[in-house]
């Protein structure tokens, strides 16, 4: 099973292959994303696209690229789906990431402290 979510028109924050039975791998896209700064750059990041389509020309130039992407993603999902037995094969990167994400943690503490501590 192949699922798909977009970051597209603000609906989903990313886009992703799960694998059936084990729905807390790959860890290390939700670890990182849990950091107050990585999750407040995107925040930004999809709060200033959004007020970027505001703009007529830009918002149609947005629109077309979206469609087209949400197109390519329709037609390649059915062949990934045959990919995902061998994503167990890319665990081991997953748990290798998460401990350097330790390490990171560890050695720089401030990385899980909310921005607005840090900016203080």
């Amino acid at each position: 099973m192949v699922q798909v979510n977009l970051l597209l028109s603000g609906q989903e924050q990313f886009m992703m292959a799960s694998t059936e039975g084990n729905p807390e791998w790959p860890a290390f896209p939700a670890r990182l994303m849990a950091l107050p700064a990585v999750n407040d750059a995107c925040g930004l990041a999809s709060h200033l696209y959004q007020r970027s389509k505001e703009y007529r020309q830009v918002g149609v130039a947005l629109a077309a690229a979206e469609n087209s992407f949400k197109t390519a993603v329709t037609k390649a999902a059915p062949l990934a789906e045959p990919l995902l037995r061998y994503a167990g094969h890319l665990k081991p990167l997953d748990d290798w990431a998460c401990r350097r994400l330790d390490d990171v943690e560890r050695m720089v503490p401030v990385v899980t402290k909310p921005s607005s501590e840090v900016r203080q």
